[in-house]
């Protein structure tokens, strides 16, 4: 939910065919690289320098553009006065939660932002900067952008249990001498796993080698890829690194291979998902992708067999977000003023999501003393379209993930 506060102080009003709204998701990307500049003085005759220069590829992917008016006039003009417009908007169920991350001086972000422009009926450029036909910065207002939280899940998310079968692997001494064969085997209680929550890993087993294993690490990974003009950037996070003491011995003697197995005895530990944790999320521009790793540890080269599982991170449960009402402004409204003549969008359709019970307020704004707003009628924004590669719209309606939280922001012009 959100506001659009509007105030028109010349006499003669303001010539618009409507009020719009401006609701986008995109990627950004930032890469930063650098080249070594060779240069020669020949009038010096001195030898050849080098400088370092930085160079920085940029690219952005749009993941939703809606543009759409809450209020439409009857005469093509906005009369003088004060005007408060509330809408109501949906953020499509596609869209991937916000992020941003940053190594060096290359950075990856998925934001949301929403912005407010009157529409003269004048063309808009094509690149989603709002063309303002009348004074700058009086009849279109400022980027507010949004932090989204879901739900999103990906489609080789199975979000249930996941019961790796046992995998048999060598057991190389300095990469070559074999030195026999362990057998892997972990199950996890489910493979779509939420911020702030905690998970059941089970694992064990079967030494068939020369050699003991010493201990165990389990360690959930996050890989950002990002990519902008054929540069990619790479990057992997540590979420959880656990050592685990417990040492299996090694069937020296092949005599007795049964004492040896811990398959059947499975170790269980607890995984608590950090907050921080980002979204799982396979982009145009972004990919950020989780590994869950069972290691034998072993002794000093020996090679340290492993268990992989692929997980998704699929955001913060709804409940964990803090919420809060609007504060009034420093005025009442004058509820008994009559609405203006002209008719507002009150009989659009409602959307085929529902909303969220309770507004989430992300920005507080100060009205004026003398802030008496003829108020209209909520208007409802149709939800918006995804944006394929190639920069088409098309609809996603087939997916059956919850729809994300919309939070209560005010626009003002």
């Amino acid at each position: 939910t959100g506001k659009v506060y509007v105030s028109i102080t010349d006499p003669n009003g303001v010539p618009v065919r409507s009020l719009n709204i401006c609701f986008c998701g995109e990627e950004k990307v930032v890469i930063h690289y650098t080249y070594d500049d060779q240069r020669h003085d020949e009038r010096r005759n001195q030898q050849q320098q080098y400088h370092q220069n930085d160079h920085y590829e940029r690219k952005i992917s749009p993941i939703f553009n809606l543009d759409a008016p809450i209020h439409t006039t009857v005469n093509g003009r906005i009369p003088v006065g004060q005007y408060e417009f509330p809408f109501q908007v949906v953020v499509p169920h596609f869209s991937p939660s916000s992020m941003r991350f940053k190594d060096g001086q290359s950075n990856c972000q998925i934001r949301y932002y929403m912005q407010a422009y009157l529409n003269s009926g004048g063309n808009r450029n094509l690149n989603n900067i709002f063309s303002n036909p009348f004074k700058p910065n009086t009849f279109a207002s400022s980027k507010t952008y949004l932090e989204i939280t879901g739900t999103q899940q990906l489609n080789n998310c199975v979000n249930g249990p996941i019961d790796l079968p046992p995998e048999t692997q060598r057991v190389n001494k300095c990469c070559c001498f074999n030195q026999g064969t362990m057998t892997l085997k972990s199950d996890l209680d489910n493979d779509a796993l939420i911020p702030n929550q905690t998970y059941n890993l089970n694992y064990g087993i079967q030494n068939d080698s020369t050699v003991q294993v010493e201990g165990f690490q389990i360690v959930l990974e996050e890989h950002i890829d990002f990519t902008a003009n054929y540069r990619t950037e790479k990057s992997k996070i540590n979420l959880i690194k656990l050592c685990k003491n417990g040492i299996v011995l090694g069937d020296n003697d092949g005599l007795n291979p049964r004492l040896l197995s811990d398959i059947g005895n499975p170790r269980h530990v607890q995984l608590f998902i950090p907050r921080h944790a980002r979204t799982s999320h396979s982009g145009n521009l972004i990919e950020i992708y989780h590994r869950l790793l069972i290691i034998a540890k072993t002794e000093c080269c020996i090679s340290n067999p492993e268990s992989c599982i692929e997980v998704s991170i699929i955001g913060q449960p709804t409940e964990q977000m803090t919420h809060s009402t609007m504060p009034e402004p420093s005025a009442p409204f004058m509820d008994t003023r009559p609405e203006p003549s002209a008719p507002f969008m009150d009989t659009r359709p409602e959307p085929s999501a529902p909303f969220m019970k309770e507004d989430v307020v992300v920005e507080a704004m100060v009205l004026p003393d003398d802030w008496f707003p003829v108020t209209a009628d909520i208007a409802h924004l149709p939800i918006a379209t995804a944006i394929s590669q190639d920069g088409n719209s098309f609809s996603n309606d087939g997916g059956h993930a919850a729809p994300k939280q919309g939070p209560s922001k005010s626009v003002f012009i």
